[in-house]
C-alpha cells in the first residue's frame, strides 16, 4: 500500500488561496508484476461530523473495505465550523480535479470516481454528485463544464434535506451559514437532474437524528429523472452505524447489526453493475 498525503491547497496555489487548507490521504495499490491491473476505481470518503469536526468512525474504516476489493481510495477532511459554502464544495472539487489530472501516475480511472458520504458527509456526497457545475466551481477551479462531475454517489444515512422538520438543523445551519437562500439551494434533492449520476442510497428506519425522509426524497428525485439508483431501508439502528461492526460498533451493542453490516457488500456490487472494475492488462 501506497499511502500518500496532499496538500492541495499548496498544490492548487492560484486557484484555492482563500481556501482554508484541507487534509486529503490517498490510499493507493503498488504496481505489482503479480497483479495485472493498469487502472482502478476510485472511491472518495466523506466522513461525517454535523460539519463541526470529521468522524474517525466513517473515515479509515470505511476507506478500507474498498480498498481491499480494488479500489484507489482518498479520505478527505474538509474544513469544518465556523467554515461554510462554497468552502467545503471547492475542497470537495479540488480532489477530484487532481485525481482527474493525476490519473495515470494514480492508476485511476478518470470515468470511475465516486464518493461515499455519511450524515453531514452524506450531504457532502451529495454536493459532489449534484453540484458540478456551480459557478463557484467553474470560475475557482478554472474548468470547463462537466468537467469534475464524479461517477456515482453512496449516501449512507444522509443529511440532504433543508426543512427543519426532516434534516439536522446544525448540519445544515452550518453549511449555509445561516442563509435561508443558501440553505434552500443545498437542498440536495432540488438540485437533481436527468444528469445527476446514479446513487446508491442506504438508512436505518427508526434514525432520530436524520429522518428517513432524506433517503426517500432524493431517491424519489432520482426516479423522477430517471437517474439509476438503489435504496436500501433497515428496520433498526441509530443514527451513525458507520460499518455496522466492532471496529466502528465499539461505542454501544446498538451500532453493531450484522444485518446493516451489508450495505458495503451491496454498495460494492451495485457499483460492479455501474461499471466500477479495474482495467486489467491481459485481457481478461
Amino acid at each position: 500500500m501506497i499511502i500518500k498525503e496532499l496538500d492541495l491547497k499548496s498544490y492548487y496555489a492560484t486557484e484555492l488561496k482563500d481556501i482554508p487548507a484541507f487534509k486529503a490521504t490517498l490510499y493507493l495499490h503498488e504496481d505489482s508484476p503479480e497483479i495485472h491491473i493498469s487502472a482502478r476505481p476510485t472511491m472518495i470518503v466523506c466522513p461525517g461530523g454535523g460539519y463541526g469536526m470529521t468522524s474517525d468512525r466513517e473515515a479509515e474504516p470505511i476507506a478500507m473495505p474498498f480498498y481491499v476489493k480494488g479500489y484507489q481510495v482518498a479520505v478527505i477532511r474538509y474544513s469544518v465550523a465556523p467554515e461554510h459554502f462554497p468552502v467545503q464544495l471547492l475542497q470537495g472539487f479540488a480532489l477530484v480535479k487532481y485525481l482527474r489530472e493525476n490519473a495515470e501516475e494514480l492508476r485511476v480511472r478518470k470515468d470511475k470516481i465516486a464518493a461515499v458520504g455519511f450524515s453531514a458527509g452524506g450531504h457532502f456526497a451529495g454536493m459532489l454528485t449534484t453540484l458540478s457545475n456551480d459557478p463557484n466551481v467553474l470560475q475557482t477551479l478554472n474548468v470547463e463544464k462537466d468537467a469534475l462531475t464524479i461517477n456515482a454517489g453512496v449516501l449512507c444515512y444522509p443529511v440532504l434535506l433543508s426543512e427543519k422538520e426532516v434534516t439536522h438543523g446544525g448540519t445544515m445551519e452550518t453549511i449555509s451559514g445561516g442563509d435561508p437562500v443558501l440553505r434552500e439551494y443545498l437542498s440536495i434533492e432540488k438540485r437533481v437532474t436527468k444528469q445527476t449520476p446514479p446513487c446508491f442510497l442506504w438508512h436505518t428506519a427508526n434514525d432520530e437524528l436524520v429522518p428517513i425522509e432524506n433517503s426517500i426524497r432524493m431517491a424519489a428525485a432520482l426516479a423522477q429523472n430517471k437517474v439509476p439508483f438503489e435504496l436500501h431501508i433497515y428496520e433498526d439502528g441509530p443514527h451513525g452505524m458507520a460499518t455496522s461492526d466492532d471496529e466502528t460498533g465499539y461505542l454501544s451493542s446498538s451500532l453493531r447489526n450484522r444485518h446493516v453490516e451489508s450495505w458495503i457488500q451491496l454498495a460494492l456490487d451495485w457499483l460492479t453493475l455501474q461499471g466500477f472494475v479495474n482495467i486489467r492488462t491481459d485481457g481478461q
